[in-house]
């Protein structure tokens, strides 16, 4: 009764190795063929995709990421204001109007500017009177030209640290007779 016994749990220990090493066999063959199905691609892209997105999401939410786009912004910013700049130019041209009178002689300096972006006008252009003299004489003319000299030398101070172009013409001196 012994021998039944075991020979019984052999046979029945055999038929089971038999039969989950070919249970096995078919599994291993379905996930074989699942894993190159289009399903299997398609999941494993779609999670791919759930990752990089993921990935991407925290990159977009984290500090160092809004700090890169500032330095970015500002450096693209810089670079505009820079080649802003270097399209611009101002233009002074200063004069000194004499009139002349039968018994007085007048005369007023200032300037004018015109403001060009790349070589063409932008608006009107401006004039600055500096000084009116009502009883002007001749030996006075070099002080009206450096006192407008002077002026613009000051704007130029001003402006060159910008960058901005900056032409000065000669003082231009205009006389007129009034009868």
């Amino acid at each position: 009764m012994n021998l039944t016994v075991v020979l019984s749990f052999i046979l029945g220990l055999g038929l089971t190795l038999i039969y989950t090493k070919q249970i096995i066999k078919k599994e291993r063959e379905s996930l074989l063929e699942f894993k190159n199905s289009d399903e299997y691609k398609n999941i494993i892209e779609l999670t791919f995709e759930k990752g990089v997105n993921e990935g991407k999401q925290q990159v977009f939410n984290s500090k160092e990421y809004e700090v890169a786009l500032e330095n970015q912004f500002m450096k693209g910013l810089k670079e505009g204001e820079e080649s802003t700049l270097k399209k611009i130019t101002i233009e002074y041209n200063p004069f000194i109007e004499v009139k002349e009178t039968f018994f007085k002689k007048s005369a007023k300096s200032g300037y004018s500017m015109q403001l060009f972006f790349s070589g063409f006008p932008l608006g009107d252009s401006m004039t600055r009177i500096l000084k009116i003299e009502e009883k002007f004489k001749d030996e006075n003319m070099k002080y009206m030209v450096e006192n407008v000299s002077n002026v613009l030398n000051n704007i130029l101070l001003t402006v060159d640290p910008l960058g901005i172009l900056v032409r000065v013409n000669k003082p231009e001196v205009k006389k007129s007779k009034e009868e």
